[in-house]
């Protein structure tokens, strides 16, 4: 039977269709490994910048010198540190290249190279330096004259309260008011044994819902009644005291 031109010309299109998708599934797998290895590399960089920053701190606040094996340590803790490293754990060089300029300065640096998910990739053979610097402890304790003076402590007050806060979300300051039914405010009382009055500001009815904390005296309409917003205001402990504050009872 002959074949129509038509039905050729269909035969050829289906054909480069099929090759076209047998092409597609590698490249995609090639685009994806590709990805996966940037964010690996980059995970590892940051991996190894925190060991060298390990290290050169652990050398500081045990006055110390400094020692890549510190460092080491610390990456060998974290989960597959190396696996995009060519030659693994032994392909990362970690060493102390001594104080760069003047006194009082310690550094680490790191070399390695980046090894492909496969020899496929064209990746090439790069090669990554890392280096982190940081002062040295220079002996300086503090016990003379000239020391500078501890930093003050802050704390924080209200305008129409008597205590003074060491967290600034202390419940003390960030009043929650609660719904009640007004019909229980009769025998209501706050956590001092004070009874509630109706607020000044809002004039709630009484009767329906109305809001209360249980260190205030007054009953309100709203939740957002301006009277249940307190300013509050940071200044120092040692001001706090002159003024006559005092502790709080929970957070000071």
């Amino acid at each position: 039977m002959a074949i129509t031109e038509t039905e050729k010309n269909r035969r050829e299109y289906r054909g480069s269709i099929a090759l076209e998708a047998a092409m597609a599934v590698p490249i995609f797998l090639f685009f994806i490994m590709t990805l996966l290895m940037g964010i690996e590399t980059v995970r590892l960089q940051t991996n190894v910048l925190e060991a060298l920053n390990e290290g050169v701190g652990k050398a500081y606040s045990q006055r110390t010198e400094v020692n890549g094996n510190d460092a080491s340590e610390y990456l060998r803790e974290l989960e597959n540190p190396f696996l995009c490293v060519a030659g693994g754990e032994g392909g990362i060089r970690i060493t102390d290249e001594g104080p760069v300029s003047g006194e009082g300065i310690i550094s680490l640096s790191a070399s390695y190279g980046i090894r492909p998910f496969t020899e496929l990739m064209p990746v090439g053979n790069i090669r990554i330096r890392d280096r982190v610097f940081a002062h040295a402890f220079t002996g300086y304790t503090g016990g003379g004259s000239g020391d500078i003076p501890p930093p003050e402590e802050y704390v924080y007050i209200t305008e129409t309260g008597t205590k003074y806060h060491r967290s600034a979300v202390c419940t003390h300051i960030r009043v929650t008011p609660r719904a009640v039914d007004a019909s229980m405010l009769e025998t209501m009382r706050n956590r001092y044994g004070a009874r509630y009055y109706p607020c000044e500001r809002c004039r709630p009815a009484a009767t329906g819902i109305v809001f209360l904390t249980g260190e205030g005296t007054r009953y309100h309409s709203q939740s957002d009644c301006p009277s249940l917003s307190r300013r509050v205001s940071v200044i120092t402990l040692r001001e706090a005291i002159g003024l006559g504050y005092t502790a709080c009872s929970k957070c000071g």
